[in-house]
């Protein structure tokens, strides 16, 4: 099965905040919610996504067989 991999950088807009605030440093400015493309208010946005087939959980299980695998062999041998 395959696996996804994201990779994520802090909003352009809001650097991280979820907000921003159109009057800069101006005291008594209201903080808007943060609407840039993908950020949806979390402060951060994708910057790469990456899928990997076969995914990590497939390779771990074949790499839980070998052991088993080994021991069959080393059966074999000693017959």
């Amino acid at each position: 099965m395959a696996q996804t991999i994201e990779t994520y950088e802090k909003c352009p807009q809001c650097h991280g905040k979820g907000y921003f605030n159109l009057g800069g440093s101006v005291h008594g400015s209201p903080n808007i919610p943060c609407d840039w493309l993908d950020c949806n208010q979390t402060g951060y946005v994708v910057r790469e996504k990456t899928t990997y087939n076969p995914g990590l959980d497939d390779v771990m299980d074949k790499l839980a067989d070998v052991p088993d695998k080994l021991d069959d062999i080393i059966e074999k041998l000693n017959e």
